[in-house]
């Protein structure tokens, strides 16, 4: 086996794909640090959709579970009875499967782990001694706190793991905006990561709208997964907007509605970059990408997830954006609250090299 090389063994959570994203930055800048890298990744997620993100860079996949999340039938909902089932499941000998994932790791030749934020990683690179570093704008600990009764003792129990993973990680790179991790004992602020988007004209045309309509193209989009919980019967009624929408299933042959997959062989970062506004969550990704573009946001939270607060404080501070209710949501009441965010001045650009400070980061540890 070939040692010469840095090895680095990347723990993704497959919580929706806003980590993977994430990571899929910071390792295209790391590679130009290190182009011999080699990388093991470790995620839930299907190599394809792992591959189709992460480019020209080779890599082993291993399809493994290294952290739970939540379980969420829809991006706006949380099952919690099913995600306190998997909790005990996946905690079930944890001290015997960190064990194990440290074995693998010395056997490997890891490196350095880079997780996001899979805390099994973190707490297997402890204990093979292994530097292993979190890439984390939230943390799975607050979102235990949020959702689950923290009297309960085997709640507890899994917070005690996550907690003591997150303890003994070298070091934990925050980037903006981040929800800070109190269990992180050595933490690094870095700008927002993002994978830049590239604008095309010819999204207009793909999309059958003709050359002389003006009506504005709005994304309609719960993240990078269809959703059922976005309201086409009413915007069957907008036809003052184009709307893309990302939902599973057939839309009515109206020429105002167009599906996101007439654009499925696009980069859904290009689909952002090419609209005139945005209905969505306030997800990371998500708001990192309509500031960068200026693109007026219209969102509704999914509840009382923990980063949410941090990141429509971000909105209001960097991109023109604007909160509605969920029952506003589901009603459709779209029309004014973009009206309002044209209107309103664009905001002051601000630094996005999260990614390359974090590969800069990483380098101390090759």
């Amino acid at each position: 086996m070939d040692f010469s090389s840095p090895r680095i063994n990347v723990a993704i959570s497959a919580h929706g794909y806003g980590h993977l994203t994430q990571t899929v930055a910071v390792l295209q800048a790391l590679a130009h640090h290190h182009e011999n890298m080699v990388l093991r990744i470790q995620s839930d997620l299907d190599r394809a959709i792992i591959a189709d993100r992460l480019g020209n860079l080779d890599f082993d996949h291993e399809k493994i579970q290294m952290d739970v999340g939540l379980v969420q039938p829809d991006p706006l909902h949380v099952d919690l009875m099913s995600s306190l089932e998997a909790y005990a499941v996946f905690h079930d000998r944890f001290e015997e499967k960190v064990k194990e994932e440290a074995l693998k790791l010395r056997d490997w030749g890891a490196d350095i782990v880079l997780s996001d934020i899979s805390y099994l990683a973190l707490a297997a690179a402890a204990h093979a001694d292994i530097p292993g570093i979190a890439l984390a704008s939230l943390s799975w600990d607050h979102i235990v706190k949020a959702y689950f009764d923290m009297e309960s003792t085997q709640v507890l129990v899994w917070y005690q793991h996550i907690k003591e993973a997150y303890e003994q990680s070298t070091l934990a790179l925050l980037p903006e905006p981040a929800l800070t991790g109190e269990n992180f004992k050595r933490v690094q602020p870095i700008a927002p990561v993002y994978i830049p988007g590239q604008k095309n004209s010819s999204i207009r045309k793909e999309l059958d709208i003709d050359h002389d309509d003006t009506r504005p193209l709005v994304l309609c989009s719960l993240g990078g997964i269809g959703s059922e919980q976005i309201p086409v019967e009413a915007m069957q009624k907008q036809s003052d907007f184009h709307w893309l929408i990302h939902v599973d299933r057939v839309l009515p042959t109206m020429d105002h509605l167009h599906t996101i997959e007439r654009l499925s062989h696009w980069p859904y970062r290009h689909i952002i970059a090419s609209v005139d506004g945005v209905i969505g969550k306030p997800g990371y990704g998500m708001a990192i990408e309509v500031a960068a573009h200026d693109l007026p946001f219209v969102y509704t939270r999914r509840g009382h997830f923990p980063d949410e607060p941090v990141i429509s404080q971000w909105l209001d501070q960097h991109a023109r954006a604007l909160e509605i209710s969920k029952g506003e949501w589901l009603t459709g009441n779209f029309t004014k609250p973009l009206a309002s965010l044209w209107e309103q001045p664009k905001k002051p650009k601000q630094p996005l090299n999260g990614a390359e400070q974090a590969a800069s980061a990483l380098c101390e540890f090759l």
